[in-house]
């Protein structure tokens, strides 16, 4: 389809060129007009963003700050351990896998029990998506807790700050824990502010905003196209995911109490594979 919609899109463009530099003779006020409407559509949205901006962080300063009201404070002598949170996203529970995909995950529970881990049998999330529920483990509270929370005015662009942001962070870093985080393909999971950040060679990858915006352009065939490395997440998710494993080995030779985050999205392709590598004709 796009080299039939190329072809007419160019076309039309050529005509409408020729057509509009035959007909325009001076081409001052064309342009002062157009550059009037630009500043007009430009403010108008920073009309609304700028005050909800201020606002959001004004409300966030205030909610961290509580936060070191409720300082905890170790003994003196007390060791300080390592804090690992690892997000396997979309991995399900053991009854679920087995009922769903049919795969059996005793083997591997048992095995984790053994070395002294607790799994939760019949878990479940605050809620069904991986932002507002991070959100709410990172601030131990509901979300709805976290100003400005505004159900009526739609979207929830303040959560992502509060992830990056967030309580718990806030408290250990206050402790002394140094904050290590991964690189990962969702920004709002990307606090590149921590002071280990850690992240493969990957080249340049372009992130959501930047992709749609090139969907919008005549780039689209090349965006579709098998060659298009730039918006491939899936396997930038993979690398990101070896070079995690990778390294978290390493990092209790690092000195100094760490807290360390780290959200792998590799769950789904691991099913996907391990189905197609047993031979399932419809593998998911």
């Amino acid at each position: 389809r796009h080299r039939y919609l190329l072809t007419l899109w160019i076309t039309i463009a050529l005509v409408s060129v020729i057509f509009i530099a035959r007909q325009v003779k001076n081409v001052t006020w064309p342009g002062l007009y157009l550059n009037i409407v630009g500043v007009i559509l430009v403010l108008l949205p920073l009309i609304r963003i700028v005050p909800y901006q201020i606002e959001q962080h004004m409300a966030q300063r205030k909610y961290l700050l509580s936060a070191t009201e409720h300082e905890i404070a170790l003994a003196p002598g007390q060791p300080v351990p390592d804090i690992y949170y690892i997000i396997l996203d979309g991995y399900a529970r053991a009854d679920v896998l087995q009922k769903v995909y049919g795969i059996d995950n005793k083997e591997f529970l048992d095995r984790l029990q053994e070395q002294g881990f607790y799994v939760a049998p019949c878990s479940r999330s605050n809620y069904n998506e991986t932002y507002p529920s991070l959100t709410s483990t990172f601030n131990i509270d509901y979300i709805q807790s976290l100003p400005p929370y505004a159900p009526d005015k739609g979207g929830r662009p303040w959560v992502s700050e509060y992830l990056k942001r967030n309580r718990v962070r806030t408290l250990l870093e206050s402790l002394g824990y140094r904050t290590v985080i991964f690189y990962n393909v969702y920004e709002t999971l990307l606090w590149d502010d921590a002071e280990m950040y850690r992240a493969p060679s990957i080249g340049l990858m372009l992130n959501p905003f930047e992709t749609f915006l090139l969907q919008t352009t005549p780039l689209l065939p090349w965006l579709d196209s098998a060659t298009a490395k730039l918006t491939d997440r899936d396997r930038l998710s993979r690398l990101n995911t070896l070079y995690a494993l990778s390294q978290l080995p390493q990092l209790p030779l690092t000195p100094g109490p760490k807290f360390v985050f780290t959200h792998y999205n590799a769950p789904p392709p691991a099913v996907r594979i391990w189905r197609e590598r047993r031979g399932d004709s419809n593998p998911l």
